[in-house]
């Protein structure tokens, strides 16, 4: 064993094992339906909850860097390194039939429907989501892809994914505990927050602000900081401690409830508080489940209705906002394509999962590392 394992093995603790943890799912599946039910709902209960999507996606963001962090450390902790070429594929086969599935069908229909003058719109809009830049065209007031627009965090996700595990592997290679490792990932969060507060004073868009990865990574940092601190043995052994985590979870939950209702997320104050104040209580939460899993909290996130819909979440998301816009600008009335597009949104979402999705994850444990 070389002296690299030897020391990550050291540090790896015994009572916490990132295994499959229902009530995972079960945040992803809340998540979800904050921002589905908000896009599809009608005017007046979209304009009450339009700070609700912003919370959904960001919660998906800390889950994300939490997720990620977790599987690359424990593959560092049982290997003494990263096999960087099996994770792109890993991710590229998790991510990349469904989206482009979706890119392909929307944009035969989009092409069916939409007159001469806008079918190389819809072409180049497509185009857009396959490279992973829609978020950079957004912040830079390109408006586009008007159509696949919710890609934008995908792109961010995904941009994100293209860095962080050399970044990680760096870390490793060069910091002399797990400790002086998260010190560094958190300074660095520090540095995304200060930058964000520093172009909110200077009077950048909040477009730039919302859509760009450098603006939004604090979110995805907050997970991979939390991830780090569970392989580093940070768990909550004490009844204090295990208190102190409940109640902050449960104050989190509240202020995240509360964050739905703002309408100002595009102003300078939500942007220099409540995009933090946001990931960290997602952040709180995670914890709380992670490390109660008999608490109420958990037990509530792992509802198997909630947790199916957090399965089948990544297809929900890229279905759901083509299928309401081709939807609602069709002519029908409000109500009448509410029905149809949810009809259509939960078909094409059942179908990528149980056709496409499904068959391929079984396929990319091949490329495992960890057994």
């Amino acid at each position: 064993m070389t002296q690299i394992q030897q020391q990550s093995n050291a540090t790896r603790p015994n009572d916490f094992k990132l295994c499959y943890r229902p009530c995972l799912d079960g945040v992803r599946g809340l998540s979800i339906i904050i921002v589905v039910v908000v896009h599809a709902a009608l005017p007046d209960i979209r304009a009450g909850w339009i700070g609700a999507p912003f919370i959904g996606v960001n919660t998906f963001f800390v889950l994300s860097g939490f997720l990620i962090t977790s599987l690359l450390t424990c593959e560092w902790d049982i290997r003494g390194d990263i096999n960087l070429k099996y994770f792109y594929i890993r991710r590229a086969l998790r991510l990349l039939p469904a989206l482009m599935m979706m890119l392909v069908i929307v944009t035969l229909v989009s092409l069916f429907v939409r007159k001469p003058s806008q079918k190389l719109t819809v072409v180049s809009d497509a185009l857009l989501p396959i490279f992973y830049i829609a978020n950079w065209t957004r912040a830079f007031g390109l408006d586009r892809p008007l159509l696949f627009a919710h890609t934008w965090s995908l792109s961010i996700e995904e941009q994100f994914y293209a860095v962080w595990p050399l970044c990680l592997i760096l870390l490793f290679k060069n910091t002399s505990s797990r400790g002086s490792t998260i010190t560094w990932v958190v300074l660095v969060m520090f540095i995304v927050i200060v930058m964000r507060t520093l172009m909110v004073v200077g009077g950048v868009s909040s477009e730039r602000i919302f859509n760009g990865t450098d603006t939004r990574a604090d979110s995805l940092l907050v997970g991979c900081i939390l991830a780090l601190a569970l392989s580093n043995g940070f768990l909550p052994n004490s009844t204090f401690s295990k208190a102190a985590v409940k109640v902050c979870a449960w104050i989190s939950a509240a202020v995240l409830f509360a964050l739905c209702f703002r309408h100002d997320f595009n102003r300078a104050f939500a942007q220099e508080v409540f995009y933090p104040l946001a990931s960290i209580s997602a952040a709180a939460i995670l914890l709380e489940i992670l490390t109660s899993p008999k608490g109420i909290m958990c037990k509530l996130l792992s509802q198997p209705w909630l947790v199916f819909v957090g399965k089948i979440s990544y297809g929900l998301y890229l279905w759901h906002a083509p299928i309401f816009m081709l939807v609602f600008n069709s002519g029908l009335s409000r109500e009448t394509g509410l029905v149809i597009s949810m009809l259509a949104t939960c078909g094409a979402t059942l179908s990528s999962y149980y056709f496409l999705e499904r068959p391929i994850l079984r396929f990319k444990h091949t490329f495992s590392v960890i057994q």
